[in-house]
């Protein structure tokens, strides 16, 4: 006798990454896409690493502040205001998240607002301090006083850029809606920095 609740091994309902699915498009953000979107910052790879785990960090925190946004959206509608509900209740929109995240949680033009708007925010206030002076006008300047945009401007703007942010989006919504969520110890590089004066 089959259960009303079981579900079928070869569900193809859900919007999730297959395990292939996650390891091409990771695979694709290594070897292509990261190269491509940060490539006038090659030479000093400092500064290279710095961006490119900055960008990484910046992604899954906006991807989190979107999950518990919606959780909270969802649980506000239902009323609950037990702890232990809410607690029940959240596990459960989880698995929901995860089975259609790809309806919920679409890309879009706001999202990558958000990741360019946050990137130079924490670069502008956070990095002057930590960066040795020339890295940081590398950054803010061009060297050409002809064009006003500076060299991370122009790649924050870049096509390339935007292809990147595509693929970490898909990859950051799965790391977190997976149930353990998929971690990646990465430390932004402003708590590296922070954390090795202890």
């Amino acid at each position: 006798m089959l259960s009303i609740n079981a579900k079928s091994i070869n569900d193809t309902s859900s919007t999730a990454l297959l395990p292939s699915e996650f390891k091409e498009l990771w695979k694709e953000l290594t070897t292509e896409k990261i190269i491509d979107a940060f490539a006038n910052f090659y030479d000093d790879q400092h500064l290279y690493i710095m961006l490119i785990q900055t960008t990484f960090y910046i992604c899954q925190l906006e991807i989190q502040n979107s999950i518990h946004a919606k959780n909270d959206e969802i649980l506000s509608i239902l009323n609950i205001q037990n702890d232990n509900d809410k607690r029940s209740i959240t596990n459960k929109i989880g698995r929901i998240l995860q089975t259609y995240s790809k309806y919920i949680f679409q890309y879009d033009d706001c999202f990558l607002a958000r990741i360019k708007k946050h990137l130079m925010e924490v670069l502008q206030s956070k990095f002057k301090s930590l960066l040795p002076s020339q890295e940081f006008c590398k950054l803010f300047t061009n060297g050409n006083e002809d064009s006003p945009s500076s060299n991370l401007e122009k790649m924050i703007e870049a096509e390339e850029f935007e292809d990147c942010i595509k693929i970490l989006y898909s990859l950051c919504l799965n790391m977190e809606l997976s149930d353990p969520p998929i971690t990646i110890e990465l430390m932004s590089f402003i708590d590296q920095q922070e954390n090795s004066y202890c």
